[in-house]
């Protein structure tokens, strides 16, 4: 007679965040936070600094300030990243002229900037908010020494600050 028994099979899962950020204007609380998921292993478990709204992807009516949230998928698999919420005194300052361009987007081994001219400086963050060393030559980025995942460049300049996301594949 033949018994049939029954196994279980596991599979590891990678989670990614992919964060939507609006910063907040004039001193209000209308900033927000939005997250879209990917990898993981549904359901998911997310859980913000502000206690408030356990398993919700998205926060709004922020003031500025630095959040934290935990996503926790079904397989165990653990992300914890922080956003910061700046507070912009204007819509016009939101409203970069000649903004930086990057591209491609998603990339793997160089990253090209388009308009990046008069930028004094820049900080390439990874998504869990640890800065990385990366050198900018003739307007491009060798990011091909990076790991895959998603990352934010702060960019300062004349009168112009800037953060972009791009994701290294």
């Amino acid at each position: 007679m033949l018994t049939i028994q029954p196994i279980q099979i596991y599979s590891e899962s990678n989670i990614y965040v992919y964060p939507d950020i609006q910063h907040a204007t004039g001193g209000m609380n209308n900033g927000s936070i939005c997250l879209t998921l990917s990898g993981a292993l549904f359901p998911v478990n997310v859980s913000w600094s502000t206690g408030l709204s356990p398993n919700q992807y998205c926060l709004s009516g922020l003031p500025a300030g630095v959040y934290s949230v935990t996503v926790t998928d079904n397989a165990g698999c653990v992300e914890a990243l922080m956003f910061e919420i700046q507070n912009i005194s204007s819509l016009s300052e939101n409203e970069v002229k000649n903004p930086v361009l990057l591209f491609p987007n998603p990339a793997s081994e160089t990253l090209y900037l388009i308009n990046a001219e008069d930028m004094e400086g820049l900080q390439l963050y990874t998504s869990d908010g640890q800065i990385q060393e990366v050198k900018i030559k003739d307007n491009s980025m060798d990011i091909s020494g990076l790991p895959s995942g998603l990352y934010f460049i702060r960019f300062k300049g004349n009168k112009r600050n800037q953060i972009l996301k791009f994701i290294k594949i």
